[in-house]
Formats: C-alpha cells, sequence, structure tokens
C-alpha cells in the first residue's frame, strides 16, 4: 500500500463527505462526484476567510495585489490545489467506498454527527460571508 492510499481526510471531512453522499445517492446517479463537489466548495469558503483574515491582519490587500490581481495563474494554481486535495483525499483508489462504509457501520453514533455537521457547514458558511464582508466593507485596502 502507498502513502497516497493511506493518507486519510480529518474525521469531519469525511462525515462531511459521507452525509453528502447519503443525500446526494437519493437524487442523483453520481452521488460521490456531488459528494467531492460539496467538499470543493467547502474548502473554498474556508480558504476565502482565511485569506481574508490575513489580509486585515497583515495589512496587505492579498487578493487584490495576489490572487485576483493581475496573475490569474494564482487563482487557477489554488483551485487546481484544492480539485487536487480532494481527489487525493476522497476518489483516489476509490476511498470514498471505505468512507461509506466506516460511517455505515457507526450507524447508531450518526446522530450526534448529524449536529456537530450541521454547526460545522452553516460556520463554513457564516466564516466565509465574514470573510467577504471583513475584505469589502471593512477594509482600507480594498480597491
Amino acid at each position: 500500500m502507498s502513502w497516497l492510499e493511506k493518507i486519510q481526510a480529518p474525521k469531519f471531512y469525511r462525515f462531511i463527505y459521507y452525509k453528502s453522499y447519503k443525500l446526494f445517492s437519493k437524487v442523483s446517479d453520481d452521488a460521490p462526484l456531488a459528494a467531492e463537489y460539496v467538499l470543493f466548495i467547502t474548502l473554498l469558503f474556508q480558504l476565502v476567510f482565511l485569506i481574508g483574515l490575513m489580509s486585515i491582519v497583515s495589512g496587505v490587500n492579498l487578493w487584490g495585489e495576489y490572487i485576483t490581481g493581475h496573475n490569474k495563474a494564482v487563482a487557477i494554481f489554488f483551485i487546481a490545489l484544492f480539485l487536487g486535495m480532494v481527489y487525493l483525499l476522497f476518489v483516489y483508489k476509490k476511498k470514498w467506498k471505505r468512507i461509506v462504509e466506516e460511517f455505515d457501520k457507526k450507524n447508531g453514533k450518526n446522530n450526534r454527527g448529524v449536529g456537530y455537521l450541521f454547526l460545522y457547514i452553516v460556520g463554513s458558511i457564516g466564516l466565509f460571508a465574514l470573510g467577504v464582508w471583513f475584505l469589502t466593507f471593512n477594509n482600507p485596502n480594498y480597491i
């Protein structure tokens, strides 16, 4: 088994994937792909918040200077990086099957995890909105 096969996402990401997979398996023909998109969007929300927070703390407009400014290659790099992370953590060698089996076995304990998952998703979206607000309205460096 190679080291790429041994890499696992943190448990809360695996649980998000499991719940997304279960939700999309009822409404979609390609549930693994739909669940991957949910994780990709969640990770991007967190990245936007962190970049906005770093911009405020450092006083440097990271969005304008490095990401959306004159160099679009950096934005493409970040998107490719996150897609690659999601692929390696959930798709490579069909890891998604192991994740689904892991949480199917723990069916009784999943009820508590749903509350944590809801808080995590609402928190991620809230932090994204807060990051956008910090970046645009509350930052004197925003152009």
